[in-house]
């Protein structure tokens, strides 16, 4: 896994690079995201102040709630679910995340 971390005034965004997947977790003044590329899945806490995982990227409107609201514990469990699974597997990831 290769790690790169870029800072200016609205964000700071550190990029995760696996061999089949790119993990980018980013925190502004208005929240946080964690984004897995290439099947743009989105987990944040933007519009609604709870985290919560886009899981269509065609509609990106649809959302679950997740239980767990530390960004930085749901970065661990999306980075070691990739590691594990070699890659994304979005059914099992929503398990994990244990949706509300």
């Amino acid at each position: 896994m290769k790690i790169k971390t870029e800072k200016n005034n609205r964000k700071t965004q550190t990029k995760y690079v696996f061999p089949n997947n790119i993990i980018y977790h980013a925190n502004t003044k208005l929240g946080w995201s964690i984004i897995i590329e290439p099947d743009n899945i989105i987990i944040d806490n933007y519009h609604i102040d709870k985290a919560h995982i886009h899981y269509n990227p065609e509609q990106h409107y649809l959302k679950k709630t997740i239980k767990e609201e530390d960004q930085y514990i749901i970065l661990d469990m999306v980075i070691n679910h990739i590691i594990r699974n070699n890659g994304l597997n979005l059914n099992e990831l929503k398990e994990e995340l244990k949706l509300s």
